[in-house]
């Protein structure tokens, strides 16, 4: 089963960075740690190139088998965490359900 996640990695909104503020940040490495229900963080999982796109500029496909188990994402950028856009947040959980439920 495979899901899309997907975001934005951008300059923090702020006066101090006058025109520089909420514009995207393109070409870092966006890094993804993954756990599965109460185990263990696995750091650097997986990883994506952000684009300089207006919007969301990140997207990565999850792919997860066996279904029935929760698991945990959380996407960081290893550089001045501070000066970017904190919203959203950078941790989610996927529940992966097989079969699908009808809509």
């Amino acid at each position: 089963m495979s899901v899309t996640a997907s975001g934005r990695l951008a300059v923090l909104i702020t006066l101090n960075y006058d025109k520089l503020s909420g514009i995207a940040v393109a070409g870092r490495t966006l890094r993804f740690d993954r756990k599965v229900g109460s185990g263990s963080w696995v750091n650097n999982w997986s990883q994506v190139v952000t684009t300089s796109a207006t919007g969301t500029n990140w997207s990565k496909v999850i792919t997860e088998s066996p279904a029935f188990r929760q698991t945990y994402y959380r996407a960081h950028f290893d550089g001045e965490v501070d000066k970017l856009d904190p919203i959203p947040s950078v941790t989610w959980s996927i529940t992966f359900l097989h079969p699908c439920p009808d809509p």
